[in-house]
């Protein structure tokens, strides 16, 4: 099994300065905006009350392709 993470930590000092740092492992910059733009989608679903904002995990399972078919 291959795993792939994107971190962001945001960091609130005592006088209020906010700083971010972001550690990506494994992947691709397109990979990034889709997971980003993917994201951004659900929190908009969310905050119009379509989805309920608790769902913490999302399981896709890709069908295999059959190399038949090329």
């Amino acid at each position: 099994m291959k795993t792939k993470t994107y971190t962001i930590k945001v960091k609130t000092s005592e006088d209020g300065n906010e700083s971010m740092e972001r550690t990506n492992q494994g992947f691709s910059s397109l990979e990034l905006l889709g997971v980003c733009n993917f994201i951004s989608q659900e929190i908009m679903m969310q905050m119009a009350g379509k989805i309920e904002p608790t769902i913490v995990k999302r399981k896709v399972i890709k069908e295999k392709q059959n190399d038949n078919n090329l």
